[in-house]
């Protein structure tokens, strides 16, 4: 939605055909497939050999490479995914040939280390939203109860959108065993 804000031709990419079908309904037109590296193949074709600007990553592995591969010159690739970075992968510089730059997002680190800035971006976020121009993600709520479950479902990979622990249903019930 971010993207879309500022104008931006959006490739994206996802691991189902439901989560695929959910962003068609964004109206996000280049829906690619998450799960096969094919994706950069055919974001080279449809960009006719130019490449994206901007890549948003969370993947790991060879998955990174192929994104590097179909940066346009002078793009930028943001990292957000933890899993290379905190094992210490290597990262081929070939790419990077064509100036690029490579940007590591540790969004825990931000909150821990820059709150004032998170506070602003949330605040900025926030405005968005009650003034309509951003709309929330879907959401399944499960009681707090039911963690385990909410777990199973998430490491499933099926969910669109956010996964909720409800404590409603726990609160009304503490309440009711303390006298008035």
């Amino acid at each position: 939605q971010l993207a879309q804000h500022a104008g931006a031709e959006i490739f994206a990419t996802a691991g189902s055909s439901e989560k695929r079908a959910y962003l068609k309904s964004m109206r996000v037109p280049h829906v690619l497939d998450s799960r096969s590296l094919a994706f950069a193949d055919e974001i080279m074709k449809t960009t006719g050999g130019h490449g994206v600007d901007v890549v948003l990553n969370s993947l790991p592995g060879e998955y990174i490479t192929r994104s590097l591969s179909i940066l346009a010159a002078h793009g930028r690739f943001v990292e957000i995914g933890k899993t290379d970075i905190y094992q210490n992968k290597p990262l081929g510089l070939f790419p990077f040939r064509n100036n690029l730059s490579y940007f590591a997002l540790d969004l825990d680190r931000v909150c821990r280390e820059r709150p004032a800035l998170l506070r602003s971006l949330l605040l900025e976020l926030m405005a968005m939203f009650q003034q309509g121009s951003l709309k929330p993600l879907p959401h399944n709520i499960f009681p707090v109860e039911d963690a385990a479950n909410a777990f199973r479902y998430m490491a499933r990979r099926k969910n669109i959108g956010k996964v909720v622990l409800s404590f409603s249903f726990a609160e009304s019930k503490n309440r009711s065993d303390f006298p008035r």
